[in-house]
């Protein structure tokens, strides 16, 4: 279980989330203390539980202690000399052979890993070869059955951002869309915040 905490109900509750139920976690945010917000409570509220985290951001700034991950690897797409991981070619293969790796193991006890990226919409663009492409749909759709888990941002308020993002080609190429897969968080600049889980009809709403 990776537990993240929504917000509130309009009773005052606190309304959390298991991260390995919604498989994928799609946040539309106006301002990024909202998703740096969300990312750092996550990290601190599971940390013995996360083998590895990869960070892919526009700018090498974390949103906590870097001393308190120790389990990081990096990609700073706007400078990749600045992240720990400096080629493209690297991105994904390195959780990807995880992924691999525990799929023939079969093992459903193991550590998590957690693939966050700030801005998918600055981030897809530099996804160009049909290898990384093939690697990034494959952890979205399977990451999560070897626990590798995505947290990914937008600052575009799409609905359904997974359908969004998989209809976007950068190649010319033909893909196949997923169909609804993700969880979605979405930010309102009056403090409020809509989810929406996968496979259900209404959208929820709480205050920060």
């Amino acid at each position: 279980m990776l537990t993240i905490e929504i917000g509130t109900d309009s009773e005052g509750n606190v309304a959390s989330r298991d991260l390995c139920v919604l498989k994928v976690l799609f946040v539309s945010y106006i301002e990024e203390t909202q998703l740096s917000g969300l990312i750092k409570q996550l990290i601190e509220r599971n940390y013995d539980l996360i083998e590895n985290l990869l960070m892919i951001t526009k700018e090498p700034k974390f949103p906590f202690d870097i001393s308190v991950a120790t389990k990081i690897a990096s990609y700073i797409y706007n400078n990749p000399g600045e992240g720990t991981i400096k080629e493209k070619g690297k991105l994904f293969s390195m959780l990807y052979s995880v992924h691999k790796k525990r799929l023939k193991l079969k093992s459903k006890q193991v550590l998590k890993s957690i693939i966050y990226i700030d801005d998918m919409w600055q981030f897809c663009p530099r996804i160009v070869s049909r290898t990384s492409i093939k690697q990034f749909k494959e952890l979205l759709e399977n990451g999560h059955k070897t626990g590798i888990y995505l947290v990914i941002g937008s600052i575009l308020p799409y609905r359904n951002l997974l359908l969004q993002l998989m209809n976007y080609n950068s190649t010319g190429r033909s893909y196949s869309v997923f169909q609804e897969l993700g969880s979605e968080l979405l930010f309102n600049s009056e403090e409020l915040i809509f989810f929406k889980e996968p496979h259900l009809p209404q959208i929820v709403c709480y205050k920060k």
